[in-house]
């Protein structure tokens, strides 16, 4: 019997070129089940691995809580608004500025405090960073240098006992910032004095660091003020134009190993020593002495009525300066930068000797290398202080 016309229309369509038989259509029919089935049980199993990707994580937030809680340690994630951590955020609203302008007034208060400076001296409050730096600051604190420590973040793994034990030992010298205008001792009440925090995620994830920085390294706030030109000993450098932050801390960083601490520096040098400053130097700097001149003019007409030499680098073989011999007991003072304060009228009535400062090609030696040929030359021709 033939089918009918409506029978055959209802009937699936069949590949060209092939011949249709029932038992390829039954073998279709259970592989379409079988897909469907290995469908479900891989979206079981991806389930089932996120659940087990998730748990570690959670573990690992609630591991660092109790070991934070356990040092003694504030967590940071928990408390966001406090400004001692707020200068730390590298997006801040409008109305935390206040707040933390008001933590930054507190500590350049507190570093005035420190060297009997009076209102209006020029002071720097940053966020300064990396270990090494940290270790060096705490061994000037015990010298008596004049610096404010504001507070310490952690990031949230790789902190050895050793670093630890350093947080312990420099939080002795923590500034007591309260908000609510007391200092309670309770480390993990958000209105205590000095406070050591400590993240249980990515700084960089977080907001507590810029993209970029090191996960592994510390932060903490530093605050420093000018100190007067009497205070300060020779041999002395005299800072003017420079071009970064980096070449200024190279300069501190090889100055420091010649047993020069005291710095000169103009109002536009100044605003270059940051943390960027501070780290290229390894932490030499925090052990440096710092006067910031408005007019560089009569700092270096001062230094010159005191009887102290004024040499500057020359790069020309001609009036470059003699030997001054190891039994001098004159200081001197090294000018990098001072070309444009050098060749004015104020200028010319100073007595400037020149270290010669050999260099075959223009260009290819900054300042940071011309000065350290220069402190090399003249450290070995006067008697520095131990």
């Amino acid at each position: 019997m033939l089918p009918t016309p409506a029978k055959v229309a209802a009937l699936p369509a069949l590949p060209v070129g092939r011949p249709w038989h029932p038992a390829r259509s039954m073998r279709q029919g259970r592989t379409n089940s079988t897909n469907g089935c290995r469908i479900r049980l891989s979206c079981f199993v991806v389930l089932c691995a996120r659940r087990r990707l998730a748990k570690p994580q959670v573990n690992q937030v609630c591991a660092a809580k109790k070991s934070s809680q356990s040092a003694g340690l504030v967590l940071a994630e928990e408390h966001l608004e406090d400004p001692r951590l707020g200068i730390y955020k590298t997006n801040t609203r409008n109305e935390e500025l206040e707040q933390i302008e008001t933590y930054k007034q507190y500590l350049e208060e507190e570093a005035l405090k420190a060297i009997g400076a009076s209102a209006g001296t020029p002071c720097s409050v940053d966020v300064h960073y990396s270990w090494a730096c940290l270790e060096r600051l705490y061994s000037a604190l015990e010298l008596g240098r004049g610096m404010i420590l504001g507070s310490i973040l952690l990031p949230a793994k790789n902190v050895s006992p050793e670093q630890l034990g350093l947080v312990r030992r420099i939080g002795e010298f923590g500034s007591g910032f309260s908000q609510c205008g007391t200092t309670c001792g309770t480390p993990k009440c958000s209105n205590a004095g000095f406070l050591v925090f400590q993240a249980t995620s990515n700084l960089i994830d977080a907001g507590l660091a810029i993209k970029g920085s090191r996960k592994n390294f510390c932060r903490f706030v530093v605050a420093f003020a000018s100190k007067k030109l009497s205070n300060l000993k020779g041999p002395f450098l005299v800072i003017n134009e420079i071009a970064s932050s980096h070449s200024l801390g190279q300069i501190l960083r090889t100055a420091y190993h010649f047993g020069i601490d005291s710095v000169i520096l103009s109002t536009a040098a100044w605003q270059l020593l940051d943390s960027r400053a501070m780290r290229v130097s390894v932490g030499w700097g925090y052990h440096m002495e710092f006067h910031v001149a408005s007019s560089l003019h009569e700092a270096l007409r001062e230094l010159q009525y005191l009887g102290i030499g004024l040499f500057a680098e020359c790069k020309e073989s001609k009036d470059f300066a003699e030997p001054i011999g190891p039994s001098a007991e004159a200081d001197w003072a090294l000018l990098l930068g001072c070309e444009s304060c050098l060749d004015s009228d104020a200028g010319n009535a100073l007595e400037i000797s020149h270290v010669r400062v050999p260099c075959h090609l223009s260009g290819t030696m900054d300042i940071a290398h011309a000065a350290a040929i220069c402190m090399y030359e003249l450290s070995g021709s006067s008697s520095l202080k131990q």
